[in-house]
């Protein structure tokens, strides 16, 4: 977003999500750029704590994240990780906490993990 002569007060409301393995970033600027002055909400430290403060509360209010509990082993899912991936971990780290001599543990020994029901924080 360019920032002319203020930043916005509603800053994260016109914001737009992306993906960062998707940027391509520069470590020079391109030739014949020009640079202006930097307005002067942009230099006062305090503006930064607002900012973020305001980019935490945009995020809750916005963002979705779904993370699977294997209440078994009070253990939590990793973002971005499928249902199917979590039962797999859930079930792996139980049977390495089993108190059975092989991986083929007693199916009743394994965890009832909470798979189907995630969490949804945000």
């Amino acid at each position: 977003m360019p920032v002319r002569d203020a930043v916005p007060q509603k800053l994260w409301d016109d914001a737009q999500s992306v993906k960062a393995d998707g940027l391509e970033l520069d470590a020079e600027p391109e030739p014949g750029i020009i640079f202006g002055t930097f307005p002067a909400d942009l230099l006062r430290s305090d503006n930064y704590k607002d900012w973020e403060k305001d980019l935490k509360t945009a995020l809750y209010q916005t963002a979705e994240l779904t993370l699977y509990q294997c209440s078994e082993l009070k253990a939590y899912s990793q973002p971005g990780e499928t249902e199917g991936t979590s039962a797999s971990v859930c079930v792996s780290r139980h049977r390495k906490n089993a108190t059975c001599e092989s991986k083929s543990c007693d199916p009743s020994m394994l965890p009832n993990c909470d798979i189907a029901e995630p969490d949804s924080i945000g």
